[in-house]
């Protein structure tokens, strides 16, 4: 390792994204069809794919860190390149014509967030792949590593339901699924005194 206390940071990561991993497939299975499956809004598919992503970046950064300590801008490289086109895969398929202004920035707040992230990520990885010595690039790639385990638990959180309060929170494309919902749902009481029915 870079420098002997990241050996035991890197553990700590690996055992803990496993486990977050592990724990986001349990709780889509619970719903599979809901956020996932062919029918699924693409917001949510957007947001399962985003938390999912950030989760696999942290677990595989840092399991392969400790397999091949030497190499770890390598590691970073590829993890995080992999992150970003995932993040750009779902920009495609979060963009529908005719949204408002709102639905367009929150769509591309959610998908710059990621970039950044993951644009910063490779950025480091690739100083550190010039200078192998520098340790302050590598405890720069771990800090950034918190950052995409907050993007996977935030995202995952808004995945199960979870009011979402925060400034970032607004940029989560659900919040255009939780507009539209009251709209879905007033419909039908609208319609009732039309029935025929005394």
């Amino acid at each position: 390792m870079p420098t002997p206390d990241l050996t035991s940071f890197f553990t700590a990561s690996a055992g803990a994204g496993a486990a977050l991993v592990g724990l986001l497939f349990v709780a889509v299975s619970v719903s599979p069809g809901r956020n996932v499956g062919p029918a699924a809004p693409p917001e949510r598919q957007a947001v399962a794919a985003s938390a999912f992503t950030a989760l696999i970046n942290a677990f595989f950064t840092s399991l392969a860190a400790l397999v091949v300590s030497e190499s770890l801008a390598s590691v970073v490289l590829v993890t995080s390149s992999f992150s970003i086109i995932a993040t750009l895969r779902s920009a495609g398929d979060l963009y529908r014509p005719h949204l408002s202004w709102q639905r367009y920035a929150r769509r591309i707040g959610f998908v710059v967030i990621g970039l950044l992230i993951y644009g910063f990520q490779f950025y480091d990885g690739l100083d550190y792949a010039r200078d192998p010595h520098a340790v302050g690039e590598a405890y720069a790639i771990a800090y950034l590593l918190l950052a995409i385990y907050g993007i996977g638990l935030a995202r995952a959180w808004q995945l199960l339901g979870a009011k979402r309060r925060s400034f970032f929170s607004w940029f989560s494309p659900l919040n255009d699924l939780d507009e539209a919902t009251p709209n879905a749902s007033v419909a039908p009481d609208a319609e009732s005194p039309s029935d025929g029915r005394a």
